[in-house]
């Protein structure tokens, strides 16, 4: 009787049943074979979400970390040019650079 239900009869039966009907010894066999395997599916099925969870977290926590350097990196820049700004707004020209009309730089790592 139970063996010749379809898969999805068969799952319907698993969860609605009370088991109180007269199935025999196979019967029980059967059933419970069929329940480990929609277990074994369901398990896998779940796994499977959960590596490609975690490998999903990882890929955001690297990506965050490279964005973190980047607005480091920016920052730094950021500070560097706001400096060289600074010391040229600043910067008391020679007579030289006023008539020539060109400012001189000086590498400030000299």
């Amino acid at each position: 009787m139970v063996d010749q239900l379809s898969e999805t009869e068969i799952l319907e039966y698993l969860m609605s049943s009370e088991f109180e009907e007269g199935l025999t010894p196979d019967e029980f066999k059967f059933l419970l074979k069929k329940f480990r395997n929609f277990y074994r599916v369901v398990s896998c099925s779940v796994a499977n979400h959960k590596e490609r969870m975690e490998r999903a977290l990882l890929d955001v926590e690297s990506i965050k970390s490279e964005m973190t350097k980047k607005d480091n990196e920016f920052e730094i820049e950021k500070l560097e040019l706001e400096t060289r700004y600074n010391n040229l707004v600043e910067k008391k020209l020679t007579w030289q650079e006023r008539f020539k009309g060109k400012i001189i730089l000086q590498d400030e790592n000299k």
